[in-house]
């Protein structure tokens, strides 16, 4: 089974290689860390580098959390 970590990187990859084909916006996942009730989301856009933490008290799924961060992210 894969990491919670690995699943939001490799969807956040994915949206990028779609972003890349649609908008020619470029992107990457760098890392993801995760703590006791917090996700931290590290990814580059367009050559910038950018950090978000979202709250995990809730125990949201790896779908959620990425939803969130690409809501969220603007």
């Amino acid at each position: 089974m894969r990491s919670m970590g690995n699943i939001i990187a490799q969807r956040i990859n994915n949206y990028y290689r779609n972003a890349y084909l649609d908008y020619g916006v470029t992107g990457e996942c760098i890392n993801i860390t995760a703590g006791i009730s917090f996700i931290e989301i590290t990814w580059k856009e367009n050559g910038e580098t950018h950090s978000m933490r979202i709250a995990n008290e809730m125990d949201e799924t790896p779908e959620q959390l990425f939803y969130i961060w690409m809501e969220e992210r603007e």
